[in-house]
This record gives C-alpha cells, structure tokens and sequence, in this order.
C-alpha cells in the first residue's frame, strides 16, 4: 500500500490526468500565464508530491491488533510528527490526509484542514518559491509584522500601568489605581456604588464589584468613570496617542507591502492558478485517506 501512495503522489505530482483532474492541461488553459512558469510549477509539485509520499511512508504501518488489523494506521504521536514537517506545503497535504483518515475511521467531521485549504495561505510557499519577488516581500511583511507586534509589547506594558483590572493592578505596584493620585476616583466609584446598594439593598458588599461586572448597565456606567479618570492623567492621554499612530502606521505598511504581493501574485495569475491547486489537493487527500481507511489504495 506505501508503494501505492508514493505512485499516487509522483502521479499526481507531474500533473498528469489524476482522479479526474488534468491539472498540467488546466494549468496551461489559463490565459497569458507563463507556459516556463508552468513548467516550473510542474516540477516543483512533482518534488512536493514524492516528499508528501515519502512522509506518508514514515507515518503509516499495519495494525497489529484490534478493529484495523491488517490495515494502515498512523503511528502514534503522528500529529506532533506531522507539526515539525518544515516544508509548509506538505505539511498542510499529509496532515489534511490524517485529518480525513481519522474523520473516517472515528465517524466524526473535523474541518480545519478545510479551513486552511480555501484560505491557501500554505499555497502561498508554492509561489514564493517560484518567484523570488514575492518570497522577498513576503519576508518583508513579516518583518513588520515582527517589529511592530516588538513595539506593541513595549505599548502593552506601559499600558499595564492604567489597568482598572484588580489582577493587573496587583501585579503592577506603580499602577496609577494603587497611587494617590486615583482618590479622586476611588471617592466617586464609592459614592457610585453605594447608589447601587440604594436601588440593590440585598447585594452584599463583597459581592458588589461582582454585580456590577454582570449588570451591562452598571458595567457601562463604571467603565466610564474609569474612562473619565484616566483622560485626566497627561501620560495616559498621550498613550492613546501613541497606540492610535501604532496602529495606523502598521496598517499603512501591512497594505503597502501587501498591495506589492497581490500586484506580484496578480501578474502569475495567481487567482487563477489557485483553485487549479485546490481541486487537485483536495481530490488527492480525500481519496488517499479514503483509501488508506477501507484498505483498497
């Protein structure tokens, strides 16, 4: 049966007619691709395909016992086997596989393989390895992606400092709720919740920051004393302003950088190439893990 799969994957890798599917005439369909970036596609899968099948050979093995004797099981521990895979694009193909196998043999659906199949984000190494370009941007995006989520941390822990959250203000000792400057606002939350202990009599008052926590009313009312407090305090103004520009300066990079990616991608006809890949990946996970369950592959 490995022996099969492996044909299967070379099979299916030089994108010949596979399960219905002529992926090399269907790529060569699309109008003005590149018929030498099509070639380059088709040899790489094909080296993608043997890897997947190689992979399928390492993680499969007759059962010795039990209700599969005699048929392939994974072996155990192959979901975390299947996580070190480096290569993206076999990663997604031979835990799609073991995805579909166990939805077989255990009756249930788990579809986040399916998930990540339409959104293709793991066909985009596909891409980046054809084409220089977009493998350089795409490390581009995340270097920015990095450096802002470094700045964000940074953000994150001055932010920690006007945290009403009582866990953060007891791990923060310079927490501006703990300093004296927040008695203002500690005299109007009390006066806030003794009016709340006027309309509510029988709420305790160790269960009050409970109540107002489940109350969407009284919540509100306290967030915005909380808000009102803070607009105050000339670090925390500043802050917001600080977080506001974050956030819109990393915007306008990730769309820059992204809009480069999809002019790229748009002139390899990429949307279009796509859902050739798609078809052809699920067609070729459903009927592996379909025979690797019933035992016929």
């Amino acid at each position: 049966m490995i022996d099969l799969i492996m044909r299967e994957a070379r099979w299916i890798g030089q994108t010949r007619r596979a399960n219905g599917i002529d992926v090399g005439r269907e790529l060569a369909e699309i109008k003005d691709i590149d018929a030498d970036f099509v070639e380059r596609l088709k040899g790489l899968l094909q080296g993608k395909f043997s890897m997947i099948g190689m992979k399928l050979r390492e993680l499969l093995r007759p059962a010795s016992k039990g209700s599969r004797k005699g048929l392939m099981i994974f072996v155990p521990g192959a979901a975390n086997l299947i996580g070190d895979i480096n290569d993206d694009f076999v990663k997604y193909i031979v835990r799609s596989v073991y995805d579909n196998f166990n939805d077989i043999v255990k009756g249930v659906i788990f579809r986040i393989h399916f998930n990540e199949l339409f959104s293709g984000d793991f066909i985009m190494s596909i891409m980046r390895e054809l084409n220089a370009k977009v493998d350089e941007l795409t490390l581009k995006k995340k270097e920015i992606r990095d450096r802002y989520f470094r700045e964000w941390s940074k953000l994150c822990s001055e932010k920690d400092r006007f945290d009403f959250m009582i866990y953060v203000r007891r791990r923060v000792k310079d927490n501006v709720f703990n300093l004296p400057i927040s008695k203002p606002f500690w005299d109007r939350l009390d006066e806030f919740k003794r009016k709340i202990k006027v309309e509510h009599p029988r709420v305790p008052d160790d269960k009050m920051d409970a109540y107002i926590e489940k109350s969407y009313s009284y919540r509100g009312e306290q967030e915005k004393i909380v808000k009102e407090f803070l607009q105050t305090i000339p670090e925390y103004v500043d802050l917001e302003k600080m977080i506001k520009e974050h956030f819109d300066s990393e915007g306008n990079e990730n769309r820059t950088i992204q809009n480069a990616i999809n002019e790229e991608l748009k002139q390899l006809e990429f949307d279009k190439i796509k859902p050739v890949l798609v078809k052809m990946i699920d067609n070729f996970t459903g009927i592996i893990a379909r025979s690797i369950a019933v035992g016929n592959l």
